[in-house]
C-alpha cells in the first residue's frame, strides 16, 4: 500500500538525497586518490552503495509515494 508524501516527507527525502550525493562524490574522490587496489575497490563499493541509496530516495520522491 502506498500513500501520498507530505511536504515534510519530501523535504526530509530531499535532504537525505543531498547527503547521499555528497557521500557518492566523497568516496569516488577517495577511490581516485588511493593507490592500494583493495582500498580503491572498497571506496568504489561504498560509493556505489550510496548511489543506490540516492537512486532509491529519488524514486520515492519522483513517484511521490512510499512503500509500506
Amino acid at each position: 500500500m502506498s500513500q501520498q508524501l507530505s511536504q515534510k516527507d519530501l523535504m526530509y527525502l530531499t535532504d537525505l538525497m543531498s547527503i547521499e550525493k555528497d557521500q557518492v562524490q566523497m568516496f569516488q574522490d577517495a577511490a581516485n586518490q588511493v593507490t592500494d587496489p583493495q582500498c580503491k575497490q572498497m571506496y568504489q563499493d561504498i560509493s556505489t552503495m550510496h548511489q543506490r541509496h540516492f537512486d532509491t530516495l529519488n524514486q520515492h520522491v519522483t513517484q511521490g509515494t512510499m512503500m509500506s
